[in-house]
């Protein structure tokens, strides 16, 4: 085990003490990582999030919804700090106050994409960033499929969010099923691009899920409830109706007894102010 101090970088080797238990045993386990910040708490559970780098509205609001809650359950959250779903895993665990960690395919002191320096930055100080490329090493194609291995490595369990026929999200989820891993997969709509990796997840055994709480069920873990301020007494009356299963807009008003001009004007400000994401067309889920 090394420090550079000037870098604020660690190196663990394969045989250190402070070397992640659940790396020394998977297929190809790495030599040595370097880690700046911490590494995942071991004595913790931790869920892997991949998915589609050009997702859809949809999957960006799934990951942010499913990071967020596992993360507020007390799960850490370890992805590939990639544009879309992977960016928004992390940043659904950044918000709800959670631990996560970014499994790169460059030096842990290349952010890459340059776009994500100040998620880069937040990760850091909530958590972590981990590679087994040595600093200085450029985001090479070549390594990025290699490191999804340490992603799944990292975690209990890995849940796909969208993917493609041949997207690298299934790299990730074969990895864990070699490691003897739960593979979850949030379901997508027959025929749309990025669900077919999804789908076929789901024909080849994957588990689908529906909400976080499937997936917390299957860990074991209690779900934490949500801690809601700052609402008026007829916005909580709209979000008290709307649940993790999705619900309409003309449902909403209707067991409100209210318009459903005025009904659409209060989900509205809870959707910009993050409380409820939409689930498909004028469809809404909680988010906290």
């Amino acid at each position: 085990m090394t420090y550079d101090e000037k870098k604020d970088i660690w190196c663990y080797e394969s045989g250190d003490e402070r070397f992640p238990e659940k790396l020394k045993y998977i297929p190809d386990p790495p030599k040595r990582i370097y880690v700046k910040g911490s590494l995942p708490d071991e004595d913790k559970t931790a869920v892997a999030m991949v998915g589609a780098r050009n997702c859809t509205p949809y999957g960006r609001d799934m990951a942010r919804v499913f990071s967020f809650r596992l993360a507020r359950s007390g799960v850490s959250i370890i992805s590939g700090m990639a544009l879309g779903i992977d960016g928004w895993s992390h940043q659904g665990a950044l918000e709800a106050g959670g631990r996560t960690y970014a499994v790169l395919g460059s030096g842990v002191d290349i952010c890459a994409p340059v776009t994500h320096q100040k998620l880069y930055n937040s990760i850091l100080n909530r958590g972590g960033i981990i590679s087994e490329q040595k600093p200085g090493t450029g985001p090479f194609p070549a390594n990025f499929p290699k490191r999804n291995r340490i992603i799944s490595g990292l975690s209990d369990a890995i849940l796909v969010v969208e993917a493609g026929m041949k997207s690298g999200s299934l790299i990730t989820a074969d990895f864990a099923l070699a490691q003897g891993k739960d593979v979850f997969v949030v379901p997508g709509r027959i025929g749309d691009e990025l669900s077919a990796g999804c789908n076929r997840l789901i024909n080849q055994g994957a588990i689908p899920v529906m909400t976080p709480e499937d997936i917390l069920e299957r860990l074991g873990i209690e779900s934490k409830p949500s801690q809601i301020q700052a609402l008026s007494d007829e916005e909580y009356s709209v979000y008290e109706k709307i649940s993790s299963e999705p619900i309409s807009l003309s449902a909403l008003a209707a067991s409100l007894q209210g318009s459903y001009a005025n009904t659409q004007r209060i989900v509205r400000k809870l959707i910009n102010n993050r409380y409820i994401v939409e689930y498909g067309k004028n469809r809404y889920v909680r988010s906290i």
